[in-house]
């Protein structure tokens, strides 16, 4: 599905807040609102967004994971594409009571057909109850200076790294020579093949 392009992804897909969104959005469909700052369990008619909220409440964590965002647009306005959504891989993360406090839109999509390129977005960082900054990356991002650099630069030392690739040993050597260099720790869950 990832492969086939947009509209093989749309059923999907959730529309939740985004980098260079207003921080309320509509959950079309289902009447919803999410928020940056909101905790997504008081509302259990979100079918991805609440449960994520409401499993970091029940483990007392936060909570890091993967989705596939639908950020919903006129066709053909404003770059808009012909299925009339723009889809995103996406990171959000939960506090421990549930809230979302962190979206990012993975700024260097392997599927290109399928997932849009965010514009003009900024480096997307959380902290946590217990005093950590962590920075936000997916996947392929690692391979690139911006945003891993930028969040380095920026004093984040901790990273919750998603990715899903058949990862060879020379690209594990790659990501543990840059943590060790950069002197940081990439804490990574892999749904590839590895």
């Amino acid at each position: 599905v990832l492969g086939s392009g947009r509209a093989a992804i749309l059923p999907y897909t959730v529309p939740i807040p985004g980098i260079s969104q207003a921080a309320i959005v509509v959950l079309l469909l289902m009447s919803v609102f999410v928020a940056l700052g909101s905790i997504p369990c008081a509302n259990l008619t979100d079918p991805v967004l609440g449960p994520l909220s409401c499993l970091a409440i029940k483990s007392g964590l936060v909570l890091v994971a993967n989705v596939n965002e639908r950020q919903d647009c006129v066709a053909g306005q404003s770059g808009c594409p012909q299925e009339g959504a723009f889809t995103y891989n996406t990171e959000v993360a939960f506090s421990p009571n549930g809230t979302l406090i962190a979206v990012y839109r993975k700024e260097h999509p392997w599927f290109t057909k399928t997932y849009n390129t965010p514009v003009n977005q900024s480096i997307v960082t959380f902290k946590t109850d217990f005093g950590v900054e962590f920075g936000l990356l997916i996947c392929n991002d690692i391979r690139f200076d911006h945003p891993k650099n930028a969040l380095v630069a920026a004093g984040v030392r901790h990273f919750p790294y998603s990715v899903a690739m058949s990862l060879s040993l020379m690209q594990w050597f790659f990501i543990e020579r840059w943590a060790s260099n950069a002197g940081v720790v990439v804490i990574s869950a892999n749904s590839g093949y590895d």
